[in-house]
């Protein structure tokens, strides 16, 4: 079960190939666009938060779900 979170790649994830060696050529340094992410995100449900951290971008998410101990 993978609870509908996700995290987008940022920059640093698409970069990490090229700076350690192995990035293929013609393709290195490519991002997803971000309205991509946003259709993708709505349309799968994806939740989580807006923390404003550089190695993880903020999206377009639902509100988190709460955890219901019983």
């Amino acid at each position: 079960m993978w609870g509908r979170e996700t995290q987008r790649w940022s920059r640093f994830d698409f970069e990490g190939p090229a700076r350690d060696g192995y990035a293929v050529t013609g393709r290195s340094g490519t991002m997803i666009s971000p309205p991509w992410y946003a259709h993708v995100e709505i349309f799968a449900g994806i939740c989580g938060n807006k923390d404003g951290i550089e190695t993880m971008p903020d999206g377009e998410f639902l509100s988190t779900l709460g955890i219901e101990l019983r």
